[in-house]
């Protein structure tokens, strides 16, 4: 378990609170039925890692959420969550494989006029852990954002 969640669930918590949107958080799978998502426009999972459903019917409830347009931010490990879940790893992209050290690299982007990337540096450093992944579905890979409240549901 990651020591950030608190902090992580309190920095969404703020940023609600300041741009008018409600936030609720829970780290208890029960909440995943069709009907209690119904109410949420989008779900964040930080820091979550290995499996976070109890049941197979909480892994559809989900699945029905996401299929019907419901929102979706993972945010630091999600790569490692639910990796025997092959419906999950392909929504994120991959599954995590490993990271290096905290270090400085350097980020060049491949595509620089593609609307992800207006804004963005053609060339730039970060510090941070370089996250690796396994099992890429490049038609489904999304930007990872290696920043560091297991499920944060956003009304």
């Amino acid at each position: 378990m990651h020591d950030n969640i608190p902090y992580a669930a309190q920095a969404i918590i703020d940023l609600g609170k300041k741009h008018g949107f409600k936030v609720d958080t829970s780290s208890s799978p029960s909440v995943m039925t069709e009907e209690h998502l119904k109410q949420y426009r989008m779900l964040i999972f930080t820091s979550t890692n290995n499996d976070v459903f109890d049941t197979d019917a909480q892994r559809l409830a989900f699945r029905r959420y996401i299929e019907a347009g419901g929102g979706f931010v993972g945010v630091h490990s999600v790569t490692g969550t639910e990796r025997n879940w092959q419906w999950f790893k392909m929504m994120l992209g991959g599954t995590f494989s490993w990271h290096a050290s905290f270090q400085t690299y350097t980020v060049r982007v491949i595509d620089t006029k593609h609307l992800s990337m207006k804004g963005t540096p053609a060339v730039w450093s970060k510090a941070d852990e370089c996250y690796f992944a396994k099992e890429l579905y490049r038609d489904r890979l999304l930007l990872w954002l290696m920043i560091s409240q297991p499920l944060i549901p956003v009304t």
